[in-house]
Formats: structure tokens, sequence, C-alpha cells
């Protein structure tokens, strides 16, 4: 009986510190993920290139790669 007395007020006194730093640590998390996704974790280089224009030359690069394996795809016969 004393053992389980002892652990309820251990659980009781650790709940609340456990909570604090759970919070904390998610406070940090979505900070951390805000800034991130709004470009504020570091300074951006002048040179770098817009998301859409990488994926386009992607895009593009891909179309002429597709283009040259349909040139170089032998037509077996029956």
């Amino acid at each position: 009986m004393q053992i389980i007395h002892i652990q309820a007020i251990l659980i009781i006194s650790i709940t609340p510190l456990f909570l604090k730093k759970f919070y904390f640590r998610l406070a940090i998390t979505q900070s951390i993920l805000a800034k991130a996704f709004c470009g504020e974790l570091f300074s951006k280089d002048p040179n770098d290139l817009f998301a859409s224009v990488l994926i386009e030359r992607i895009r593009a690069e891909k179309e002429k790669q597709g283009l040259n394996r349909k040139k170089n795809v032998k037509i077996k016969q029956k």
C-alpha cells in the first residue's frame, strides 16, 4: 500500500514537469517550422533560383530525355 502511495506521489509531482517540457518542445517545433516556411531561418542567396524555375527546368529536361528515349527504342517486329 505504501509503495503505491509513493508511486502516486511521484507521478503527481512529475506530471506537471513533463507537461511543461512537452508543451515547450511542441512550441519550439512549431516556431521552427513557421520560420522555415517563411524563409526566416537563414539568409537567402541572391543567386538562388525560385523553386518554380527549377521545377520547370527539371520538367523540360525530363521531356527532352523522354523524346531521346523514344528515338532509341527498337520496335520488335512480329
